[in-house]
C-alpha cells in the first residue's frame, strides 16, 4: 500500500513525470467529465508506474476531483503539503505554463460550493505575489456570505466566493500599492484555475465597498478595495477553447532589440 506521497514521488520521476504531464495536459484541455478525468488519470499512472518498476497506486490513493471541475487533485494537493515541503508546494514550469495558456476569464457558473481548503491554497498563493520592497500592502477580505456577494457581482453564483483586494492608503516612494495587490490578485486567479474552479477580476463593485461598506466587510482602517475576484464552480460544459476571448498574435505586440 503506498501513501501519497509515495506515489507522487513515482509521479516525478522524469521518465514517468513527463508521459504523465502530457496527459495531464489533455485531460485538462478537453474538459472531460471529472469522474472520467479521474480514472484516465489513475489509469496512466498505473500503466506508467508499471514501465519505470513502480508498483501501482492502492484504491486508497486520493484522485480528488472538486465538484464542478475537470481537474485532477494534483495543483491542490501539492499546495496543501507545502507545510511538509517546498517541492510539494510548486508547480512544475509545465504544469504552471499550460495553466496559464489554457485560462481564461469565467463568466459562465454553477452552484456549488468552494472547498476550505481550496480557499486557503488560493489566498496563499495571493500572499506569495511579488511585492515592491516586499511591503506586501495588500488585505484580503473573503465574503461568503451570498446576499453580500451578490450585491457586489450579480453573477456570483450559489457557493461562490468574492475576495476583496484591498490596498494601504500609503504610497510609498517607488511603489504602487495597486499594482502590488494586481499581482496579488492574479496569482489567485491563477490559483484557482489551476484547481479547476472559476475566476473572474472586476473593477466594478470597488466604488461601493470603498463608499458604502468598508466597516461592515472588516476592511482595516488605513486600506482601500482596489479590485475584486469572484471564485466558483464552472459549468460542466464550459472549457478554454470556446469560452476563451481572442488574443492578439505575439507579431502584433512583441518587438525585439538585439
Amino acid at each position: 500500500m503506498l501513501e501519497e506521497r509515495q506515489v507522487r514521488r513515482q509521479i516525478e520521476k522524469p521518465d514517468i513525470a513527463e508521459k504523465f504531464a502530457g496527459l495531464r495536459r489533455v485531460v485538462i484541455h478537453l474538459k472531460v467529465h471529472k469522474k472520467v478525468a479521474a480514472f484516465v488519470l489513475l489509469a496512466a499512472f498505473t500503466g506508467l508506474a508499471a514501465c519505470g518498476s513502480a508498483p501501482p497506486p492502492s484504491s486508497s490513493t486520493n484522485s480528488r476531483i472538486d465538484a464542478g471541475s475537470s481537474v485532477s487533485e494534483d495543483a491542490g494537493s501539492r499546495a496543501d503539503q507545502s507545510a511538509d515541503s517546498n517541492s510539494d508546494s510548486q508547480a512544475t514550469p509545465s504544469e504552471a505554463v499550460n495553466v496559464i495558456l489554457g485560462g481564461f476569464s469565467a463568466k459562465a457558473f454553477q452552484a456549488g460550493d468552494i472547498l476550505d481548503d481550496d480557499i486557503q491554497t488560493i489566498l496563499q498563493c495571493g500572499a506569495k505575489a511579488p511585492s515592491a520592497r516586499n511591503l506586501q500592502p495588500w488585505h484580503f477580505t473573503v465574503i461568503r456570505d451570498g446576499k453580500t456577494a451578490k450585491s457586489l457581482i450579480r453573477d456570483c453564483p450559489d457557493g461562490g466566493i468574492v475576495i476583496v483586494v484591498s490596498g494601504s492608503s500609503e504610497q510609498g516612494n517607488g511603489m504602487d500599492v495597486s499594482f502590488d495587490c494586481g499581482l496579488a490578485t492574479q496569482n489567485m486567479y491563477i490559483a484557482a484555475q489551476s484547481l479547476g474552479i472559476g475566476a473572474h477580476i472586476y473593477l466594478s463593485g470597488v466604488q461601493e465597498v470603498n463608499n458604502n461598506m468598508k466597516e461592515t466587510l472588516g476592511i482595516p482602517s488605513g486600506y482601500d478595495a482596489r479590485m475584486l475576484l469572484l471564485i466558483g464552480r464552472l459549468k460542466d460544459d464550459v472549457d478554454a477553447v470556446t469560452s476563451a476571448s481572442k488574443r492578439n498574435p505575439l507579431d502584433d505586440i512583441v518587438n525585439y532589440v538585439g
